[in-house]
């Protein structure tokens, strides 16, 4: 494997601004609160973000410039056209993040040496393990306080629902280990394609599962590393999933077994239509988070907008950093406008400080 990605852990940037709900610690108690979390924790498992892993993956595509090999997305749109295959594609991804686990585990001093021992002398035996769950049996991601993992946080919430666009299951394994009541997290996707009908759904076994703070459910918009064909990686895909969100806009009272497994969760469309939404790690000119704004948020619940009794949601965003303190402004600026026309506030700071400062509110009260 070419390349080697920087080992980056979460460190609080700045924050100026903590616009979050006047009645936060009701909200949250009235489990009237829905996190809606990205893909942040990459950067704490492998080291790096999403750029650098798509700038390794695309270390050998010369067509591709600078910009391009940035992009997550645009990479595996490329490799899918070169390789004439989508799910190639997607077990190509999921390798590459098992590549990097495997090399960064030889070099983990803290790893006990017997476990480094057995996946240098069969390393194929990680091949049949997802993503997650090779992570968790290495300890990753691995954080020195349990107070820096923005996951184990956001876990504490005493809250049934939590939406994510991340292929993977950290948010899940947050919490199952909360350290407080036991919780039993419930995975589900999207089936926003016809090839995915055969991936398992709650709904299917418990058709009238009901999310709970014990037993809380994980939306992933974007399918699970578990299923790597469920996986919105390229930029069809995002297309596809974008096209699946508009044709299920209007199917609410679905009474077929089989077609309500694939719907949409009502909870999810209750909490998207009602809750104060917390937007986790974005960057807002990613595809997945256009997707997930323009196609669930704003599709699924455009009556946010009009309805004064939906509280405001919140989108979490770092810091500009730029050199000119007047071009930081007119960002800021910029992005607060564009927020506010959808009945969105902007908390500046990064995810550790943003769940921090919420779970204050929760415990202290405000």
């Amino acid at each position: 494997m070419q390349g080697v990605l920087r080992r980056r852990p979460i460190v609080p940037v700045a924050q100026t601004r903590r616009p979050f709900w006047p009645d936060t610690k009701s909200l949250i108690e009235r489990q009237a609160v829905a996190p809606i979390v990205g893909s942040f924790i990459i950067a704490a498992l492998i080291g790096d973000g999403p750029a650098a892993l798509a700038q390794l993956w695309a270390s050998d595509q010369a067509v591709l410039d600078a910009s391009e090999r940035q992009d997550l997305a645009r990479v595996a749109q490329f490799y899918s056209v070169q390789q004439r295959d989508r799910r190639e594609t997607k077990y190509a991804y999921v390798g590459i993040l098992k590549e990097i686990l495997y090399a960064k585990a030889l070099e983990d001093t803290a790893l006990d040496d017997q476990f480094r021992d057995e996946l240098r002398e069969d390393p194929n035996a990680i091949s049949v393990l997802a993503v997650s769950e090779f992570a968790r049996r290495l300890g990753y991601p691995r954080f020195a306080d349990v107070e820096q993992n923005p996951l184990r946080l956001l876990a504490e919430l005493p809250l049934p629902l939590f939406i994510t666009t991340c292929h993977h299951e950290f948010l899940e394994h947050a919490l199952a280990n909360t350290g407080t009541a036991t919780k039993r997290p419930v995975a589900e996707i999207l089936y926003w394609d016809p090839a995915l009908e055969s991936i398992p759904s709650i709904y299917d076994s418990e058709p009238d599962y009901r999310p709970t703070v014990n037993r809380p459910l994980v939306y992933h918009l974007f399918g699970r590393d578990a299923y790597p064909e469920s996986l919105v990686l390229t930029e069809d895909d995002h297309l596809d999933c974008l096209v699946k969100l508009s044709e299920l806009r209007g199917q609410v009272n679905v009474s077929n077994p089989q077609a309500k497994a694939r719907n949409i969760p009502t909870e999810v469309r209750t909490a998207l239509s009602t809750h104060a939404l917390l937007l986790l790690g974005y960057d807002v000119y990613g595809w997945d988070f256009r997707v997930l704004f323009r196609g669930l948020i704003l599709g699924m619940a455009s009556s946010r907008t009009t309805n004064p009794n939906v509280p405001r949601g919140i989108c979490m965003q770092v810091d500009p950093s730029t050199r000119s303190a007047e071009r930081n402004r007119r960002v800021k600026e910029h992005f607060e406008k564009y927020f506010a026309r959808s009945q969105f506030d902007v908390y500046w700071g990064d995810e550790l400080q943003c769940v921090s400062a919420l779970r204050a509110l929760w415990r202290g009260g405000g």
